[in-house]
């Protein structure tokens, strides 16, 4: 029997990603998924076309943005806030080999469909079997194409189910968390954490360290970890790895800075933006230490006899284009200076000033930026 497709006047295009995901999508995913397609202003302007969109499919505005997660997560869609995005997706419609085309033309598709049909059977299952066989670093890769809003959308019951049909283990996930925040969720507190995992397509491992270390802070309101969530996201921080070592610098920060207010004199006052920001600078971009620190601001006070955040700056900035690392490497710089000076001064008969090393290295810098 040879299957006839009845085209009609219009046809839709689809990624193959998207058959691969089918198995694993709600009804409402795919209703998603077919009007997006169907709807040509949505590669032009989605966000006008959106509501639309919604509508067209029947389903909720959290529906709708929580099956445009799982779309983003399965790599079928991409949003433009990806540096190639545009191009990504007008490539994708004209690579025939890469998706499930239906043509225009009856005619053509009778013939088309003839060709290939002992063929399309071995073709899925050769697609089932890369999927099974994808590893998990390409998983990552694939994954939150689209930056989500600022926060979790409201999850119904239906909504909740349809996740959990989703990912199976989330039920051992929220048991997971419960024990590490050490009580029963109610119902709006499981949505968050299906929220985390649904919606923003955080891993389990993921979210119970995030969890681990509000709690470790003192934060046990789930809301503080889901704006911790979206704040770590933005900032590209969303695996398990990057939230390590992210967690690794903040408790180093936190007890830099306990040091930084005795050395400085600061007390318990709040540090100012161009303080905070100074200091995040030295220890995360320059990657300074205590030591090098003190010894910045031994020279500063030397230099100008009071406390100035803005030449210890100049001073720790001077050793950073230099590459030293630590007092030691500093140390050794300066007595190959004073070696040097000596020699000249004993040839020339005059004297140098010890604190001229320092000096000269952030005078210029000083001059430029007004401090000191």
């Amino acid at each position: 029997m040879k299957l006839v497709i009845n085209y009609g006047n219009g046809v839709i295009t689809l990624p193959k990603t998207a058959v691969k995901a089918a198995a694993k999508a709600t009804k409402s995913d795919l209703l998603v998924l077919l009007f997006i397609f169907a709807d040509p202003r949505a590669q032009i302007d989605f966000d006008a076309c959106a509501a639309d969109i919604a509508a067209a499919a029947g389903v909720t505005k959290g529906q709708f943005e929580r099956s445009l997660a799982f779309w983003r997560g399965a790599g079928v869609i991409e949003s433009d806030h990806d540096a190639d995005d545009d191009e990504e997706i007008k490539a994708a419609h004209n690579r025939k080999q890469d998706s499930i085309t239906v043509t225009g033309r009856a005619k053509a598709a009778s013939v088309n469909a003839q060709s290939n049909r002992d063929t399309e059977g071995k073709s899925c299952a050769d697609e089932i079997e890369k999927d099974n066989k994808e590893t998990e670093k390409d998983k990552e890769k694939a994954r939150k194409k689209l930056r989500p809003k600022n926060s979790l959308p409201e999850y119904t019951s239906d909504d909740v189910k349809a996740a959990f049909e989703r990912s199976p283990d989330l039920g051992a996930l929220i048991d997971a968390c419960q024990q590490t925040m050490g009580r029963m969720f109610n119902n709006a507190e499981a949505a968050i954490i299906v929220g985390l995992r649904d919606y923003l397509g955080l891993d389990s491992e993921y979210i119970l360290m995030l969890l681990a270390w509000c709690v470790k802070r003192g934060r046990h309101a789930l809301k503080y970890a889901e704006r911790m969530a979206f704040s770590l996201y933005d900032r590209g921080v969303d695996t398990p790895a990057a939230l390590d070592a992210h967690i690794k610098w903040m408790e180093e920060q936190k007890k830099l800075e306990g040091r930084l207010r005795g050395l400085l004199g600061i007390g318990s006052r709040a540090f100012s933006a161009r303080e905070r920001e100074a200091f995040e600078r030295w220890s995360r971009e320059w990657g300074v230490n205590y030591d090098m620190i003190e010894r910045a601001y031994m020279v500063t006070v030397d230099a100008i006899g009071n406390v100035s955040v803005p030449y210890m700056n100049k001073v720790l900035e001077s050793w950073y284009e230099r590459g030293f690392k630590s007092v030691l490497e500093i140390d050794e710089a300066e007595a190959k200076y004073r070696a040097s000076k000596e020699k000249d001064v004993g040839s020339s008969g005059g004297s140098f000033d010890t604190d001229e090393f320092f000096q000269l290295a952030v005078k210029r810098g000083l001059k430029e930026s007004g401090a000191g």
